[in-house]
């Protein structure tokens, strides 16, 4: 299943998402409708999203939540619901959060270097603001999936 906020006006959703649905269909693998889902950025909405899912007569065994607050809400609802996880039912957080690896169980989640974007883009900017001539510099980060109990 998917958990992501709303894609409207939200640029870094609208990637996550369609990143995630062509991988999966890359692999051809389909996510039915029923089983995409969103919720805002908040714990309790990220879980209330998930009990949906869970409620469903035909469940996902594993949910990708667009980022680890709502997947952090993922757990506590699959918990609540008394969910072995990850043995019946696995979540997976993209950002990996300050205290995602602190909950129980460890949050797995893509690893996104937030402080080195955070860094080149005030020195980008900085040299922008220094040469407004120059063209606007475009980068990509590696990202990683970091494993830990979900």
């Amino acid at each position: 299943g998917l958990i992501f906020p709303s894609t409207v006006g939200n640029d870094r959703a609208i990637g996550r998402l369609q990143g995630a649905l062509g991988v999966l269909g890359d692999q051809n693998i389909t996510v039915p409708k029923e089983w995409q889902v969103e919720a805002p950025y908040s714990i309790t909405q990220g879980k209330e999203a998930c009990l949906k899912l869970i409620a469903q007569p035909r469940r996902p065994t594993a949910v990708l939540c667009g980022n680890d607050i709502i997947a952090q809400g993922a757990v506590y609802a699959a918990l609540h619901q008394g969910l072995q996880v990850p043995d019946a039912f696995s979540v997976v957080g993209i950002g990996d959060f300050k205290g995602s690896q602190d909950m129980e169980p460890p949050l797995t989640t893509v690893h996104i270097p937030a402080k080195q974007i955070g860094h080149d883009a005030g020195v980008a900017l900085a040299h922008r603001i220094a040469h407004p001539d120059q063209p606007i510099m475009r980068r990509c980060f590696p990202t990683y999936l970091s494993v830990r109990a979900t």
